[in-house]
């Protein structure tokens, strides 16, 4: 799948921030909820199955309280650590 120019923003963040490329996947289907972006825990250099960051992308210049709600529902649903609503600005 070919990403969004505001994923390749987001994904570029993530590795500008220490995060490296094999812990990022994106488009990811787990426990029911289709994932944009995903970042998994890295330990002794290996990624893991733990989810550590979870960021969904919204195309739209609004972020309105039900994108939260969403992401947080997600986030207990996965035992994620941290999640974020990313609409590149």
């Amino acid at each position: 799948m070919k990403e969004s120019r505001i994923e390749k923003q987001a994904i570029d963040m993530l590795v500008a921030k220490g995060y490296s490329r094999d812990q990022i996947k994106t488009s990811q289907r787990i426990n029911d909820f289709a994932l944009d972006i995903v970042v998994f825990n890295k330990k002794n250099n290996v990624v893991t199955e733990n989810i550590l960051i979870i960021i969904e992308i919204k195309n739209k210049a609004l972020l309105l309280p039900l994108h939260k709600q969403q992401l947080e529902i997600q986030m207990l649903e996965t035992n994620a650590d941290y999640g974020m609503v990313y609409n590149g600005k």
